[in-house]
């Protein structure tokens, strides 16, 4: 460990903030952004389909009626505003907590003051006031980390223990934001899964990193760090395996979530074969092992898992999409039974089941008895499907005439 008896003098005064994290403010509010938005897909989904089948919701209080049984349908739109609802406040009142904590540098020494509520176990920071005196710093080490986490996570865990002879205070310097100085954290392309940076170098160039070098201090590393904590982290770029599973998985990700959300309206009429997932489950993970071979092991098995399991999910709307292109479409006329549940013509058909759609209005034109037409699909799949887009128009058409 390197003492810091040796120090320089200066002038004046420098005043830290707190800041959120290891993001700078603007990239941290596009990636909440971002976040919230896809939090509110699921939601989309519930508007698209009231679109459809409620052209006009007439007043305000009963759109919002509508909306409110529909999300009460859906367990994800309604778990994800009761989220909002308890992480909200609890997030306001850690910003407000986070504000009023402040380091400042000057000629006598630090002066920090971190409020109490901030001192949980994963802050890893010392909380309440406290004067260090340049003269009462014995040492000044880096607390030791283990050896092969990730770049973001080191930067992330890095902390400063100045040894005062009563007390060692414990500091996160990156996360310190001087007033007078640009935000020098992180930007989103930092944290991109192909970005490599040094997580050692990033730290150095803190604010309060440099100013406490110019006056002499300069900590050291602990005994206790492994040899191997200087790494900045496996780079997923210099791995073509790696690269590819990454391209992969964005894109069977951003396919299962447009078809089977957006694009396709399909409905399996029977429980879908269990053979295309297990296949696909069988040749991409033989893919992603033999493609990760030689990359770290934590990487390849995280990566790996994530992978495949998109590529499963994006088989449903897949094996929908073929069966329906690859099939024969036919025009049954059902019978209604009761409200939304329909009989076949004849007993090689399913029955219809679709009092989950919210058109009531649009069924009472159908007692029981009343024939109604259906589109239905099998294809390649081997399975019936029913297609859901013109059901849709015919309902947009009955409540353009009710409004009319």
């Amino acid at each position: 460990m390197q003492t810091t008896s040796d120090r320089g003098s200066s002038s004046g005064s420098e005043r830290f903030t707190l800041g959120s994290g290891l993001l700078k403010r603007h990239h941290l509010v596009a990636l909440l952004v971002g976040v919230v938005l896809l939090t509110m897909v699921p939601l989309g989904v519930i508007l698209y389909q009231m679109s459809t089948s409620h052209p006009s919701m007439g007043s305000f209080s009963e759109f919002l009626e509508h909306l409110w049984a529909e999300m009460a349908k859906a367990e994800d739109p309604l778990l994800a505003f009761w989220a909002g609802v308890v992480v909200v406040p609890l997030g306001v009142m850690y910003t407000l907590l986070q504000s009023k904590a402040w380091l400042r540098v000057d000629d006598i020494g630090i002066e920090l003051n971190v409020p109490k509520w901030l001192g949980l176990r994963w802050f890893k920071q010392t909380v309440g006031y406290r004067r260090i005196h340049w003269g009462e710093i014995r040492s000044v080490r880096w607390a030791p980390l283990p050896g092969r986490l990730p770049a973001l996570q080191r930067l992330g865990n890095t902390r400063l223990i100045i040894d005062t002879g009563r007390e060692e205070v414990w500091v996160a310097p990156y996360v310190w934001l001087s007033r007078t100085r640009p935000d020098h954290r992180l930007g989103l392309r930092d944290i991109a899964f192909f970005t490599r940076f040094d997580a050692e170098y990033r730290r150095s160039q803190a604010p309060l990193m440099q100013l406490l070098e110019t006056r002499g201090i300069k900590p050291g590393a602990d005994t206790e760090e492994d040899d191997e904590s200087q790494a900045a982290g496996f780079d997923l770029r210099s791995h073509r395996g790696m690269l590819w599973q990454i391209v992969v998985f964005f894109c069977a990700g951003i396919y299962a979530l447009i078809d089977g959300l957006f694009i396709g309206q399909f409905r399996p009429l029977e429980a879908l074969p269990s053979e295309p997932f297990i296949v696909m489950a069988a040749v991409a993970g033989v893919w992603v092992v033999r493609s990760g071979k030689s990359a770290p092991k934590v990487e390849r098995t995280v990566l790996g898992v994530m992978t495949v399991a998109v590529l499963i999910v994006a088989v449903y709307p897949g094996l929908l999409r073929v069966n329906a292109v690859t099939g024969n479409t036919q025009q049954l006329e059902y019978v209604a039974s009761t409200r939304g549940h329909f009989l076949p013509p004849d007993a090689k058909w399913p029955e219809l089941h679709l009092q989950d759609l919210d058109i009531n209005e649009y069924w009472e034109a159908y007692p029981q008895g009343t024939p109604h037409p259906f589109t239905i699909q099998r294809g390649i799949g081997g399975f019936p499907q029913l297609d859901l887009r013109p059901l849709y128009e015919r309902t947009r058409a009955l409540y353009i005439c009710f409004d009319s």
